[in-house]
């Protein structure tokens, strides 16, 4: 009931809180008034829709931070090698090329 009484003089004008709880002292008295009429101003529709935010904006989007990391490279570069150069090979455990060897080693074999 008292939320009602409240609801209907804040709709005769949607005054502010204070406004609202001088009025409502005039003809009523119930106890926790005040925590009544902020709970029903903060709740109406009409006020919510037309009152805009206060307080600090959006803000416009800045430029990301940077990293304080240093940046190293992740790939190592390609090495060029020129003809004659002698290139270090790591071997398997099973050698160099034997799995290969029998198909492009040794006497040709003709299938006529």
């Amino acid at each position: 009931m008292q939320t009602e009484v409240v609801k209907n003089i804040h709709s005769k004008g949607h005054f502010g809180i204070n406004k609202t709880e001088n009025v409502v002292k005039q003809g009523f008295y119930f106890p926790d008034m005040r925590k009544c009429v902020e709970n029903v101003i903060s709740n109406c529709i009409e006020c919510i829709i037309v009152n805009k935010k206060r307080g600090k904006g959006e803000g416009f989007l800045n430029p990301l931070p940077k990293e304080k990391r240093r940046n190293y490279k992740k790939r190592k570069k390609t090495h060029h090698y020129k003809v004659g150069d002698f290139v270090a090979i790591q071997r398997t455990q099973f050698g160099t090329g034997l799995k290969l060897r029998p198909k492009f080693f040794g006497p040709p074999l003709r299938s006529d």
